[in-house]
């Protein structure tokens, strides 16, 4: 973890935290925050502990009595705090400090600052690359907004991308953005157009949904999806929109489609409790919804069948 200089210090949570600390305890307590923050962890050892501090094994052991509640070792942090908290932890432990010692609220202010001081710096990248790279100077405002739409900030961010990594991203952007601009204008050649095609009826065998997803299709699937998912009204259907074109612009929105179509054929089948919209945005590609949709139909045949037999 990297030293960042400063952490938000929330005075009224630090008052209310240590209102039953006596001055010496308190100044313990502030020091091995201190250390955490610049270090990552601390060591188990009290002695080294005291040391940190500046006083005596002795009198540490006494005051650590009452504050080590306030710390807890680094295996046994919950997994399900949260995925940046889960990768630090995997990769802490890996390193072989999994008995060192964290308190959790520091931990958690740590990597907040960090995540949000990385998403700044990409950022600025982003900024630069339109006001300096010979490509981005070029782009039009109209299609500048579309790529700035289209910045997979989490993907940047997982890969802890720098300058190389985010003009690359912007660059692949750029081309896809110019090749849909293409196709909107008619500007495609027959070869693309047959293996588009092609790849249409097979995905369309593969799958059990058979009509086709084009500009008949859009409005009443994102309808649907409005209704099953309570997102009506002019707001709500505006954010709806915005996500569909996030998605044509990353390649994914026919993928979507499928796989909400299975989704939603899923539940109503199942019985299952369904996501909240937000919930199904983000997760709906950790699973394959048209394959779970196949075993249940396969499950329901098979029961009738049993019935039948029976």
């Amino acid at each position: 973890m990297s030293k960042d200089p400063a952490v938000l210090f929330y005075t009224k949570d630090w008052l209310e935290g240590t209102v039953d600390m006596f001055p010496e305890e308190k100044g313990v307590y502030i020091d091995l925050l201190s250390y955490q923050h610049q270090k990552g962890f601390l060591p188990q050892n009290t002695r080294r502990l005291a040391k940190i501090t500046g006083i005596s094994e002795e009198q540490f052991v006494k005051i650590w009595s009452e504050i080590k509640h306030k710390f807890v070792t680094i295996d046994s942090l919950d997994t399900s705090l949260s995925e940046v908290l889960t990768d630090w932890k995997n990769k802490t432990c890996s390193k072989g400090n999994s008995e060192e010692l964290v308190n959790l609220r520091m931990l958690k202010e740590t990597v907040s600052r960090k995540k949000i001081s990385s998403k700044k710096s990409i950022q600025a990248y982003v900024t630069n690359w339109f006001r300096y790279d010979a490509t981005g100077k070029t782009i039009a405002k109209s299609q500048k907004q579309k790529i700035l739409k289209a910045v997979d900030y989490t993907e940047l961010l997982f890969i802890q991308a720098g300058k190389k990594e985010v003009y690359a991203h912007l660059h692949t952007l750029t081309q896809r953005t110019a090749k849909r601009s293409q196709k909107a204008n008619g500007d495609v050649n027959a070869n693309a157009s047959i293996n588009v095609n092609k790849n249409e009826d097979e995905d369309a065998k593969k799958n059990p949904v058979t009509f086709a997803f084009d500009d008949l299709t859009m409005p009443n699937f994102k309808k649907r999806v409005c209704t099953y998912f309570s997102q009506n009204g002019k707001l709500r259907e505006k954010k709806v929109d915005d996500f569909f074109e996030e998605l044509e612009y990353a390649d994914k929105l026919r993928e979507f489609w499928l796989q909400t179509e299975a989704y939603m054929h899923f539940k109503n089948n199942s019985g299952e409790k369904i996501h909240s919209w937000k919930g199904y945005c983000k997760d709906w590609e950790t699973s394959d919804w048209i394959n779970k949709n196949k075993q249940l139909n396969a499950q329901t045949v098979s029961k009738r069948t049993f019935s039948i037999n029976r």
